[in-house]
């Protein structure tokens, strides 16, 4: 079992749009989807910030990511985009 920190963050509606993968929706496909990539081998993927873009209840992330396997081995950089949109009162 993966222990999946980010998962609090998304809402049972939040898609994840990985590259050359399927969409996947809500708490329990995104938990797969970070099962797979660990077994995989992926045993980190870091994520940075450029710039924030606010508009309303509306923030757009453009940042970048990084995914490693092994002794922190990059085999995978690139852009990545983030809409992020309140929900309730959290």
């Amino acid at each position: 079992m993966v222990t999946w920190k980010l998962q609090p963050v998304y809402t049972e509606k939040g898609k994840v749009m990985a590259p050359n993968m399927k969409t996947v929706t809500g708490h329990e496909g995104i938990q797969q989807l970070m099962t797979g990539m660990h077994k995989s081998g992926i045993t980190e993927v870091e994520l940075g910030t450029d710039k924030l873009h606010l508009l309303n209840n509306v923030v757009i992330e453009v940042g970048h990511y990084a995914v490693k396997v092994g002794n922190s081995q990059v085999v995978d950089n690139d852009k990545s985009m983030v809409y992020w949109k309140k929900d309730g009162d959290t």
